[in-house]
């Protein structure tokens, strides 16, 4: 017993002080890990930026969808398909005139035609005809609208970034309220917070049009099938 405990001592002790010392790199970067999700948060660069990145997605896949929807109009064979790509067409082109003073505010240059992957799709559709045609398509649909509602959901469903005035109450300790009146310094980052704003409430509401063309494509899906 006397020549053991001298070397059990030591080596437990080794094994806390691992421990300890484990426990705090882990906590250090966490809270680094926090604090940088915080200011990322509260940054307009990059609130600015993912906003004019989901108005440039939205704006092609509504773009795409009106073009095919004119193409699937006057091709399918299928009397609920037509109705179906009529609604694409209407709803679509819909939803970028409401995209469109979000563009303007955030800078973004809209385009008038479709991006590559979108033209080898219509072309493709181009070279089919009746019950073949409709399936491609609202195949195309349905998948495009899965696509298209994992970004709006994802955008609806992002938190509201405090304004400069309300994150340096809430750090200090303070409560504070998020608003767009501050000063001359902060007039900047409350424009970009009350643009998040209106970003985050398209991005519900357009998920709701979303859900319910997906839920037509798939009904059509199984019809068309047949």
């Amino acid at each position: 017993m006397k020549i053991t405990t001298p070397f059990v001592a030591p080596f437990v002790f080794t094994i806390l002080l691992g421990g300890v010392a484990s426990g705090q790199t882990t906590s250090g970067s966490g809270a680094g890990g926090a604090s940088t999700d915080r200011t990322a948060a509260n940054d307009p660069n990059h609130m600015k930026s993912e906003q004019e990145a989901f108005v440039k997605t939205m704006w092609m896949k509504n773009l795409a969808e009106a073009e095919l929807g004119k193409l699937a109009a006057t091709r399918a064979a299928s009397a609920d398909v037509k109705a179906y790509a009529e609604m694409m067409v209407a709803d679509h082109t819909k939803a970028n005139e409401e995209l469109r003073p979000m563009a303007q505010s955030l800078g973004v240059q809209v385009p008038t035609q479709v991006d590559d992957k979108h033209r080898k799709d219509s072309e493709r559709l181009s070279r089919l005809q009746g019950a073949e045609f409709d399936r491609e398509y609202i195949k195309m649909m349905a998948d495009a609208h899965r696509d298209a509602l994992r970004d709006a959901r994802a955008m609806a469903a992002s938190p509201m970034t405090l304004a400069p005035s309300a994150a340096r109450d809430n750090a200090s300790g303070t409560s504070g309220t998020v608003g767009t009146s501050g000063t001359a310094k902060d007039a900047q980052p409350a424009a970009t917070l009350t643009m998040q704003k209106s970003t985050v409430e398209y991005a519900a509401k357009t998920s709701q049009v979303i859900q319910r063309h997906l839920d037509e494509a798939e009904r059509l899906e199984k019809t068309v099938a047949k």
